[in-house]
């Protein structure tokens, strides 16, 4: 058993419009922290270059097989992809209470939670995962899906060009910025912040090493 209290959280969201390099932020981010233990909730198959393709049963053999592992699971076409998704949180956080700690990414968040409160195996994830270990990050293209809870957990944020109004206005929100400045953004510009040390967000443009394929020049 693996519970600290102590422990620092460490929630990031990253957010834009398809093409904006939210999925290369999330990479570059991994290649640099490089963790031991690594699950990703893969919607599109966009992961594999830094996890093994898992199924269900995989998943399940984490806690007694593996000592180190980089899973990425993508829910069947036909399966009812809520359900897989709270069983993939719920094992996750048995991961990383068991091996001391993991880092868990979501992608495409909206598909898979809702805008109120977040329940079950995702509430609790968000909710309880920083005393055992858990690293988490989510990604999704429509912030405005996304569940309160995340957001009020949430210690840095990142969001590149936003088009509907809605998502424009819930991240500029909480970045603390006007909503026209992520509506305005180029493709491989961002807008950042970190909520955990207080200052203010600060912008910046991806690196040409990092940008998705549709923004290089």
């Amino acid at each position: 058993m693996s519970i600290d209290t102590s422990r620092r959280a460490n929630i990031r969201g990253y957010f834009g419009a398809s093409g904006t390099g939210k999925s290369s932020a999330v990479k570059q981010y991994l290649r640099d922290l490089n963790p031991p233990r690594l699950l990703v909730w893969d919607c599109e198959g966009e992961y594999l270059e830094h996890a093994r393709p898992a199924t269900a049963r995989d998943l399940g053999a984490v806690p007694s097989r593996y000592a180190a592992f980089a899973l990425a699971y993508k829910a069947p076409a036909t399966a009812n992809r809520g359900a897989c998704f709270n069983v993939f949180c719920h094992l996750a956080l048995s991961v990383a209470e068991d091996r001391g700690g993991c880092v868990v990414v979501c992608d495409e968040l909206a598909e898979v939670t809702g805008t109120g409160k977040a329940l079950d195996g995702w509430g609790a994830l968000v909710r309880t995962g920083r005393k055992r270990g858990v690293q988490l990050i989510a990604a999704s293209i429509r912030p405005a899906e996304i569940d309160k809870t995340f957001y009020s957990q949430c210690t840095y944020i990142r969001s590149g060009r936003l088009i509907f109004p809605n998502d424009s206005r819930r991240v500029a929100g909480v970045l603390g910025v006007d909503p026209v400045d992520l509506e305005g953004l180029e493709d491989c510009d961002y807008i950042e912040r970190d909520l955990q040390s207080g200052g203010p967000a600060t912008r910046g443009t991806i690196r040409p090493v990092d940008r998705p394929k549709s923004a290089r020049r």
